[in-house]
């Protein structure tokens, strides 16, 4: 269906976003109100979507997604069957919220586990959730010690921007290979009453790529 709508025939990395539910409620999630579903796939569906993309387009590795892919009640039957059936390069995104029991079961087969920060201490908490920061912290920290490469995620917003650079100091102290900046879309949340306050002027990350060397905070794993 997809080679014959778009031309493409070879699909190297699959996002698989496995529900909408999510244990968060950031001030800029671009879902919105969607994460109040509770829409999901089966197990079963996601298998199958996963089976097919390797077998028509020669999908080699997925990233799963959410919601919060940890509060995702079939994650580890996902996650083995996808390395270890298919033999993918399986990624997880996450908030990195109290995820250390269920990562040390999947650890095995886990590629790379990509956590979401926007800054340090309370700047992050406030946008994202109380006692997150420690949280993705002491997550970081498990995935070290399991022998789990890691990344990271920052979306740049009017409340963080100064924090890019000393963000990446911490992280590579928890062996953090990539920091991944977003650019803030005004959709979802950012686009609320409550959401507004925390949109970034492009002038003004511009202003401070020139200040600062940016290449410092986001360095490719590969």
């Amino acid at each position: 269906m997809i080679s014959e709508v778009t031309g493409i025939r070879r699909i190297r990395m699959l996002y698989l976003q496995l529900l909408y539910r999510c244990n968060f409620e950031c001030l800029h999630c671009f879902h919105g109100t969607r994460l109040q579903h509770a829409d999901a796939f089966t197990a079963d569906e996601a298998i199958n979507l996963l089976a097919l993309m390797r077998d028509q387009y020669g999908t080699e590795a997925v990233t799963l997604l959410g919601g919060e892919p940890f509060v995702y009640r079939d994650l580890t039957q996902v996650v083995q069957y996808a390395k270890r059936d298919l033999g993918l390069r399986v990624e997880i995104c996450t908030n990195g919220y109290r995820i250390e029991r269920r990562l040390t079961e999947i650890a095995p087969d886990l590629d790379l586990l990509r956590v979401s920060l926007e800054g340090i201490g309370s700047t992050n908490d406030h946008i994202r959730k109380f006692g997150s920061y420690r949280s993705a912290l002491s997550a970081l920290e498990i995935a070290q010690r399991l022998g789990v490469r890691s990344g990271a995620t920052m979306t740049v917003t009017s409340r963080n921007i100064e924090e890019v650079l000393p963000l990446a100091r911490v992280l590579q102290g928890y062996g953090v290979e990539q920091l991944k900046l977003h650019c803030l879309r005004p959709v979802g949340n950012a686009a609320s009453e409550s959401g507004r306050d925390i949109l970034a002027e492009p002038t003004l990350l511009f202003a401070d790529a020139d200040k600062q060397d940016p290449a410092r905070a986001a360095v490719p794993s590969e």
